[in-house]
C-alpha cells in the first residue's frame, strides 16, 4: 500500500511540474518589425484581445490579437527614422499592456551645410 501511495504522489507532482511551464504567463511585449512601412509586433497579450496601438501619441491602430496573443500593427504613410526617438504603446481590452520607448540616436546629419 505504501508503494502505491508513493507512486500516486510522485505522479501528481510530476504532472504538476510538467503543467507549470505550459501555464506560465509571459509579460506582454512590443517590438519594431519594420521601418518601411513602420510596423510593430506584440506578443504575450491575451488570446483574441482587442488592442489599441498608439504611435507617438498621434496615430492609433486597432488590431485583434490571435490565439497565441500575438499581433502586428502597421502604420502606412508614417515615416519614422531610426535616428528619431519614438514611442509606442499597446493597450488591450482585457487589461494587457506594453510600451516601447526609443531615444533618438546620434546619427550623422543629412544636412550638407
Amino acid at each position: 500500500m505504501t508503494n502505491v501511495r508513493i507512486l500516486v504522489v510522485t505522479g501528481v507532482f510530476l504532472a504538476l511540474a510538467l503543467a507549470a511551464p505550459a501555464a506560465a504567463v509571459t509579460a506582454p511585449v512590443l517590438r519594431v518589425r519594420t521601418f518601411k512601412p513602420f510596423a510593430v509586433a506584440g506578443a504575450g497579450f491575451k488570446p483574441f484581445e482587442h488592442v489599441t496601438v498608439t504611435l507617438d501619441r498621434k496615430w492609433a491602430r486597432h488590431v485583434l490579437a490571435g490565439p497565441t496573443g500575438a499581433f502586428r500593427a502597421t502604420f502606412r504613410g508614417i515615416v519614422i527614422s531610426r535616428c528619431d526617438g519614438y514611442s509606442a504603446t499597446a493597450l488591450g481590452s482585457k487589461g494587457s499592456h506594453a510600451a516601447l520607448n526609443v531615444h533618438a540616436l546620434a546619427c550623422a546629419s543629412t544636412n550638407p551645410g
